[in-house]
């Protein structure tokens, strides 16, 4: 018989320490991102960086994409890749999710910075307004 092995990922201290420092360039640079976090995807087995910005809403996603990465770009040496990176709006079925798990009350809010528990690890949630 065939044995299913597991093989998860992890995410590094340096990528997250990659990201909160990418974030905070963000934020130097003005531009605004209402969540931050890392989700694991299971199907690719790999972490990814979460930024949703209301920018992707009003921008042409290249233009955007070539913004966002300059400022990346400009940090220098990082244990993080842009790869690693994906640009949402804070439409996006997973920023939408777990906002709606941390204003609700599921996820704690004043827990809700760096907190890991295997698939997530968040950075920032600022309050979106919730559809349906």
């Amino acid at each position: 018989m065939g044995e299913t092995i597991l093989v998860r990922s992890v995410l590094t201290p340096e990528k997250v320490a990659g990201g909160e420092a990418f974030l905070r360039r963000l934020d130097e640079e003005g531009i605004p991102i209402v969540a931050a976090f890392w989700l694991f995807y299971e199907e690719a087995v790999e972490w990814r960086l979460m930024l949703a910005t209301p920018l992707a809403e009003k921008l042409d996603y290249r233009i955007l994409s070539r913004k966002m990465r300059a400022v990346f770009e400009s940090m220098g040496e990082t244990r993080l890749g842009w790869r690693d990176t994906m640009i949402v709006e804070p439409g996006f079925r997973d920023v939408k999710r777990y906002g709606y798990q941390v204003w609700k009350g599921r996820l704690s809010k004043t827990a809700i910075y760096h907190v890991e528990d295997g698939h997530r690890y968040f950075y920032r949630f600022l309050p979106l307004r919730l559809r349906g």
